[in-house]
Order: C-alpha cells, then sequence, then structure tokens
C-alpha cells in the first residue's frame, strides 16, 4: 500500500510574516523558505518540510538522517517517500519500495493549443499521436488524458532518481486496458503506476514493485 500524505498550504500563514513558527526545522532548511520570494512558494516549501518533519518522526528518524544519492535524490534508511506540490496542496507519498510521485491541478480551462504545444515538445509522437485522436468535442477528455501522461512521466523521473536529466519524451507511457505502463523502446520498463483523482487535482506514483492502493491522510492541524 502506498501512503499519501496530504497538507493544504492555504491553512498556513506565511512564514515571513512568522519566522518563529519554522523554529522546529534545521536551520538550512528555515533559510532556504525565507529566501523564496513569492509566498506561495514560502508555503509550499514549509509545507513540504511539515509533512516530512511528520513522515520522519513516525520512523524515529530525523532531517540528519537524510542522504542524497544519484541526482540528488533525497533518500533515508529504511524509508521511500517522495514530494510534490501544485497549487495549495503538498503531498509526500510513503511506500516500501522506490518510489516517486507527482501532483498537478487540472486547468480545464487551459487551451487545446498550448496543450498541443506542449505535448510536441515534451511527449513523444505515439502519446501526441493519442492525444489528438481524442474528439476536439471533448476537450475535458483531452486536458485530462494530458495530466495523466504529464504526472505519470513526472512519477517515473522522479522514481528512478533521474529527473529532467531524462528527456519526457525518451520514454514512453501505454494504456493497456487503461491501466497506465512505462516502454523505452517498446520494453516495459520495471515499474508500476497508480493513479488517483483528489479534489480537483492528479496525482501519480510510480513504485518498484507492484502496489495497488493509495491511503490518503490529510494532516489537517500541520502545526500541532
Amino acid at each position: 500500500m502506498i501512503n499519501l500524505f496530504i497538507i493544504d498550504i492555504n491553512s498556513l500563514p506565511d512564514p515571513k510574516d512568522n519566522p518563529h513558527l519554522l523554529s522546529t526545522l534545521p536551520l538550512a532548511k528555515q533559510e532556504r523558505i525565507l529566501r523564496l520570494s513569492i509566498c506561495e512558494k514560502r508555503k509550499q516549501a514549509w509545507g513540504s518540510a511539515l509533512i516530512l518533519k511528520k513522515i520522519l518522526s513516525d520512523h524515529n528518524l530525523t532531517f540528519d538522517d537524510i542522504y542524497y544519492g544519484d541526482h540528488n535524490k533525497p533518500l533515508c534508511p529504511n524509508l521511500n517517500f517522495n514530494i510534490s506540490h501544485s497549487k495549495n496542496l503538498v503531498i509526500c507519498a510513503v511506500s516500501l519500495y522506490e518510489i516517486g510521485c507527482d501532483i498537478e491541478s487540472i486547468d480545464y480551462s487551459a487551451s487545446t493549443e498550448l496543450i498541443t504545444k506542449i505535448s510536441k515538445r515534451f511527449f513523444s509522437e505515439n502519446e501526441t499521436a493519442l492525444l489528438e485522436e481524442i474528439d476536439s468535442s471533448q476537450k475535458d477528455s483531452r486536458l485530462y488524458t494530458f495530466y495523466r501522461f504529464w504526472t505519470i512521466k513526472e512519477s517515473y523521473v522522479k522514481m528512478t532518481g533521474e529527473g529532467l536529466t531524462l528527456p519526457l519524451d525518451s520514454f514512453q507511457v501505454k494504456f493497456i486496458d487503461d491501466h497506465a505502463h512505462i516502454h523505452h523502446c517498446d520494453f516495459p520498463m520495471d515499474c508500476y503506476i497508480t493513479e488517483k483523482d483528489y479534489e480537483g487535482y492528479h496525482i501519480s506514483v510510480c513504485t518498484k514493485e507492484p502496489e495497488n492502493e493509495i491511503l490518503c491522510t490529510l494532516i489537517d492541524q500541520p502545526l500541532s
């Protein structure tokens, strides 16, 4: 089972106006948060730190136990986690296995032209063709599929730790019975995708071993 922890940063004050609230975090994290010039970014960074602090504490670990692997992916002994944020939500996915996650707020007002432009830049030819096959009268369906592609791809490169050093068009998402699979040069990759919709957002989680369920926990009192 994938444990997915969620914080709504709308419940957080701006840490710039309340720097004392950061005191339970490592000094380097406090400074990094306060250097951010945009309120939403500060709250996202603070939310990420709060959610990770809780998960580390639940596993009798601290920030000092985090180290960085290839491509600077944060790692921890006996704990696999990954953080993502979009708009007002921050998530952290936790699994027994290597993991990557991505969350995106679905913007149904995005134009077809914009989605086509982005897909042609970042997606494979087959993925772009699949999007274009969806009838133009079904704009919402096309947008939803676009966000599925995007979050799945992001979760995969975060699971491998390669991030954007691995071009998003260098591998392909294939849907088999509506379940996503990652292929490279027509060969299936050794990973598993789990997806979830949550209050207007789409979430994709990629794990090294099969996980069939996402259990969501909303941290509704993050400062307590």
